[in-house]
């Protein structure tokens, strides 16, 4: 039997080469070739995919096998690079919660996804980075491969980072002072909250994750790494994107809650279908 690492590193390149080839014989505008890099990376994390269950003597996919879900069953799983669209298809998130991220993005919401680790929270912020404009000016800062969903993308700074180093606080320092449209935080740290916020310009967003058991603890600990972290909290009203695993072991977004001032004190109020 063929070596399955050297059978995946020519199956993707030769992705790539068709992609490449279909966006050429269609004469794709930007829109068209976004849709294609769509489907490429799509079809090359399902491949990563099988290469890591294969190695790893996991069950066998079949075609109709969530790529999300099938990464559950991992030693060591990694970050997805999936289109919203098949996260709502099995049942990730619902219609209505992936429509009320992709209006918030819109509306240059700053989202914090929040949740135990390995719950989800990096592959639904890698699908949400698929539905920004190619054009946007970001600043993205990861300790490794949280971000797949980037390396593609131009006028993106990547900067690197351990998450509650000294590194961190002076890379998100250098951040705002690039003045970018969007802060792109693979994982952080509850000390960097303060200095992550600080870094979203006015007129800005940013996107972020951190691991913590529940929404409250994590705003609970902002409110004390940090004399300005209210201020900071109440100017840029981030939403909190809590994931979980359901009894199956497989990511759910459970609760989508908006970080609000409220008679002089910062609160959370959760976001429900009307």
């Amino acid at each position: 039997m063929a070596d399955i690492n050297r059978i995946r590193l020519e199956y993707a390149d030769r992705l790539r080469r068709l992609a490449a080839e279909l966006a050429a014989d269609l004469d794709a505008g930007p829109v068209e070739r976004e849709q294609i890099n769509l489907l490429n990376n799509m079809f090359c994390a399902l491949l990563d995919t099988y290469a890591t269950h294969t190695g790893a003597r996991g069950p066998t996919l079949d075609v109709s096998t969530s790529v999300m879900y099938a990464m559950t069953q991992q030693m060591s799983p990694r970050v997805l690079s999936v289109p919203l669209r098949s996260l709502v298809e099995y049942n990730t998130l619902s219609p209505w919660q992936a429509r009320l991220l992709n209006s918030m993005l819109g509306g240059k919401r700053t989202l914090m996804f929040t949740g135990p680790q390995q719950s989800g929270k990096s592959t639904l912020l890698n699908s949400l980075i698929h539905l920004l404009p190619n054009d946007l000016q970001m600043v993205a800062i990861e300790e490794g491969p949280e971000l797949p969903a980037l390396h593609d993308r131009a006028f993106t700074l990547t900067l690197t980072a351990k998450p509650g180093s000294p590194a961190m606080a002076a890379v998100l320092e250098r951040a705002a002072a690039t003045a970018p449209s969007c802060v792109v935080a693979g994982k952080l740290a509850t000390a960097d909250v303060p200095a992550f916020l600080r870094s979203i310009p006015s007129g800005a967003f940013g996107l972020a994750t951190l691991d913590t058991p529940a929404p409250e603890v994590g705003l609970a600990e902002w409110m004390e790494v940090g004399k300005d972290a209210p201020a900071l909290l109440a100017r840029v009203r981030p939403l909190l994107v809590h994931m979980e695993r359901d009894q199956a072991g497989r990511p759910r977004l459970m609760r989508i809650v908006e970080v609000r001032q409220q008679a002089g004190s910062i609160g959370l109020a959760e976001l429900k279908q009307g």
